[in-house]
């Protein structure tokens, strides 16, 4: 199942799309219940979040991972590498089913 949270993100790397011309993507999130209900209803044992950067607030991160946790279901997602600064955040991804989420590194 392809899930949304966030839209765009505040970083400005070199090989991406959200950085290219003059115009910048404003970063926003859904809210968290919403996202973890839609997850829970889909009956889906797998998710994946399509966001361009899951990880662009940590502290939303955070509390969608303690959100996510009691699902009991695998997802990924893509994040940037600036998020392995906070091993405890690594950990509630770990402990919240996220093995296979993809590490990008800024430019």
């Amino acid at each position: 199942m392809s899930l949304i949270a966030t839209r765009g993100c505040h970083n400005r790397c070199d090989f991406c799309l959200l950085s290219a011309g003059a115009e910048r993507v404003r970063y926003e999130t859904r809210p968290v219940a919403d996202v973890a209900r839609e997850f829970s209803e889909s009956g889906s044992p797998y998710g994946v979040f399509v966001d361009n950067n899951l990880g662009g607030s940590r502290s939303y991160l955070r509390d969608l991972c303690r959100a996510l946790a009691p699902l009991d279901k695998i997802w990924s997602a893509a994040v940037t590498l600036d998020v392995t600064d906070e091993p405890d955040l690594v950990r509630e991804m770990a402990l919240s089913d996220a093995p296979g989420s993809s590490w990008v590194s800024r430019a």
